[in-house]
């Protein structure tokens, strides 16, 4: 489950995803902000040293990138829009992902060696930037709520022979292993035995947000696979209110 956090972050960089009808200045902001922070965090890799939120400059920089109001209050839009939505995941990816490999001497989840030693430093940069990790993991699964709000909207008004287009059945799985790969992510993170009881509950009510949307759109198998997960992750916790919510949300994709 260790690695479900890496392999989140690898998929979502090569996958589909929805589309939402954003305003351009939105995503000018964001991508911006999340150049200006890539430039700030030059060599973190070899360093381990990153922008923190505590500096009210880097602070400002995260706040524009993580603002996800304008997709809660906007809702699901046409898919045919999907510049503007792959645009902000690709900053909110840049930056999750130097923070998750500060320290490592690779910029790229690709060139990540899948050795014990890197999968703990990863781990370890979970816990270390935690405050930020959480913001970017947060705002992952609230992007990936509102993709499936969108497919949703496309699946009702679409045609059978739109709906068995051989592309578009492509990109609808591609976006349902997304978002499964995301959520796992997720829960690997809150299974990290250093992580405080307040992050996890923090994580826990996005993903509780998350999860009747996501068992309405993902398949049978991939549902599956996320109740054991938050079934086992269950078994790990020692809070017993921890437990119970993470018992509900295995609950909440279906028994055995």
């Amino acid at each position: 489950m260790r690695r479900a956090i890496v392999v989140a972050l690898f998929a979502l960089l090569m996958s589909n995803a929805g589309a939402f009808a954003l305003d351009p200045a939105k995503i000018a902001a964001v991508t911006k902000a999340a150049d200006a922070f890539v430039a700030l965090a030059a060599d973190s890799e070899k360093t381990g040293k990153v922008p923190r939120q505590t500096d009210a400059a880097v602070k400002a920089l995260l706040d524009t990138v993580f603002d996800t109001a304008v997709l809660e209050k906007d809702g699901a839009q046409p898919m045919a829009e999907l510049q503007n939505v792959n645009a902000w995941n690709m900053s909110v990816l840049k930056i999750g992902l130097v923070y998750m490999l500060a320290g490592t001497g690779v910029k790229e989840i690709g060139a990540l060696p899948q050795t014990p030693e890197m999968m703990a430093k990863v781990d370890g940069n979970t816990v270390t930037f935690a405050p930020e990790v959480g913001r970017y993991l947060d705002t992952q699964i609230k992007l990936q709520m509102a993709i499936i709000d969108t497919v949703q909207v496309f699946i009702r008004a679409a045609s059978r022979a739109q709906l068995d287009n051989a592309n578009v059945r492509s990109g609808i799985a591609k976006i349902r292993a997304g978002t499964a790969q995301t959520i796992g992510g997720a829960i690997s993170t809150l299974q990290l035995p250093a992580q405080t009881d307040d992050w996890r509950r923090s994580r826990l009510q996005v993903l509780e947000a998350m999860a009747p949307k996501a068992v309405k759109f993902l398949g049978a198998e991939e549902s599956q696979g996320l109740r054991a997960a938050f079934a086992e992750a269950a078994d790990t916790m020692a809070a017993p209110e921890i437990k119970a919510r993470m018992q509900k949300l295995a609950a909440v994709f279906g028994a055995p």
